[in-house]
């Protein structure tokens, strides 16, 4: 009987990442063209932290609390002694799980409401179609009434008197309440006569359900070091959102919850993995010569556990979604990947510059010092490699990155001049501050403007004496 294994198992910083040269392409290539950076770019990334259920009392029933390393039940600590895998975090989430997955489906989102017929007002038509029916047996034209004083004139009386009191009633309760009961009174009494009720409130509902395929590749089959790291630490990872936990190995209780992100596509302060699936080879089959899959593809289904997305003024207790989060968190949430911002652009609120999409096609330096070729834009971290880039397009590329650059600082010294001016002229705290923020981050688009022109002159000062 083989031993069982004893040694530490260690889940790579961002699981899924594909086995791949790291390295630049080609010798004397600029700094940010590695092929890590580039996977980074073009690849999708997940954010999931690991929580477990405390009770919160009240309508919230519980709330997802983060349990990576503290608190009651640490993930780390489960990982370790439970499967003997140990973690490295990602620089940009280091409480939880980074992982990258192929966009396979769109994340889709269902929004309904529910309305149905009154029911206390159903009932007093199905009541009205029982007079109707009376009505066109007997070809009673003039209500129910008559048919009544031809069985019993008292009957007819009682009715009568019944409905006058009911109507007194309903006038004392308001007018609206009087005028309400009249019309349903004259629907009741004439066969003929009908009353459209509008249909009643009865939810609303929001349902997600974010899937993702992420594929564990090991292309180096013969190493058990890249099998452990790439294959069989990260599938024990997902694994512990799906397994359930167990302290003692009798007793167990639910798997792991999750806050989960996806920066600029969802948000969910509680979630769960309602299914995984797992594929040992992947679609093609693909295993090694030792019998260990070089792909192992999974499945992962996550789904919010609130069933409404609200549109609150108040503070919401607990972790229910609601469209502030949809606007904050999700569509105006910071880009993570190592994108250039164009010439003509702005940084926005709380954004670092560098992490904004291009958005221009043409050849020019950007306000941190790269050039866009209109193709890509490349960061340029000297004037070494910005000279590099520069040669891409020629002498043209070089001089119009001095102009380009030149314009840009001064625009960049105007902003400066107005922000100051907003800020003398702020009355309120609020326009003060932002008075005060618009003006910081004009003076640091100054600094950026004046390396930029300083790194495009000395590129075209390089082509001048080479």
């Amino acid at each position: 009987m083989a031993e069982p294994y004893r040694g530490s198992l260690i889940s790579p910083p961002i699981i899924g990442f594909p086995g791949a040269v790291l390295g630049k392409p080609s010798e004397g290539a600029p700094n940010g063209t590695e092929m890590y950076d580039h996977i980074l770019r073009t690849m999708n990334l997940a954010y999931i932290k690991p929580c477990i259920m405390e009770g919160g009392g009240g309508t919230e029933i519980w709330t997802a609390i983060p349990s990576w390393a503290g608190g009651k039940a640490p993930y780390v600590e489960y990982m370790d002694k439970g499967c003997n895998v140990k973690i490295e975090t990602f620089p940009k989430n280091t409480d939880g799980l980074t992982v990258m997955f192929q966009h396979m489906s769109p994340m889709s989102e269902s929004y309904t409401n529910s309305f149905s017929q009154n029911s206390v007002l159903s009932g007093l038509a199905q009541g009205n179609e029982m007079a109707s029916d009376v009505g066109m047996m007997f070809g009673g034209g003039e209500g129910i009434m008559p048919f009544l004083s031809g069985l019993s004139p008292e009957l007819a009386d009682m009715a009568k008197n019944m409905n006058t009191k009911m109507q007194g009633a309903a006038n004392k309760m308001s007018p609206k309440a009087g005028a309400m009961y009249s019309d349903i009174s004259n629907a009741a009494m004439n066969w003929d006569k009908k009353i459209d009720f509008p249909m009643m409130w009865r939810g609303s509902s929001f349902s997600a359900s974010y899937s993702m395929q992420i594929r564990l590749y090991n292309p180096m089959p013969d190493s058990d070091d890249m099998y452990q790291r790439l294959i069989v630490a990260p599938l024990m990872c997902l694994l512990a959102f799906v397994c359930p936990r167990s302290d003692n190995g009798r007793l167990w209780t639910y798997p792991y919850v999750m806050k989960f992100t996806i920066p600029g596509r969802v948000h969910l302060n509680a979630a769960f993995c309602s299914s995984m699936s797992v594929v040992k080879g992947g679609d093609v089959n693909d295993v090694a010569w030792n019998s260990r899959p070089n792909i192992v593809d999974v499945q992962m289904e996550i789904q919010p556990v609130h069933s409404v997305k609200m549109l609150s003024k108040g503070t919401v207790k607990g972790d229910a979604p609601t469209l502030r989060d949809e606007v904050d968190l999700v569509f105006m949430s910071d880009i993570d990947k190592n994108l250039r911002i164009a010439p003509g652009g702005q940084i926005g609120g709380n954004i670092e510059s560098g992490n904004e999409p291009v958005v221009s096609n043409d050849a020019n330096i950007s306000q941190d010092g790269n050039l866009n070729t209109g193709r890509a834009t490349i960061p340029a971290r000297s004037a070494e490699a910005l000279a590099n880039l520069a040669s891409f397009n020629g002498t043209t590329a070089r001089s119009n990155a001095v102009k380009s650059a030149d314009a840009r600082l001064q625009q960049a010294q105007n902003d400066v001049a107005a922000a100051k001016l907003a800020l003398e002229d702020a009355e309120t705290d609020e326009e003060k501050t932002a008075a005060a923020e618009a003006l910081a981050l004009a003076e640091t688009e100054v600094r950026i403007s004046e390396n930029a022109l300083a790194n495009a002159k000395a590129a075209a000062a390089a082509d001048i004496t080479s």
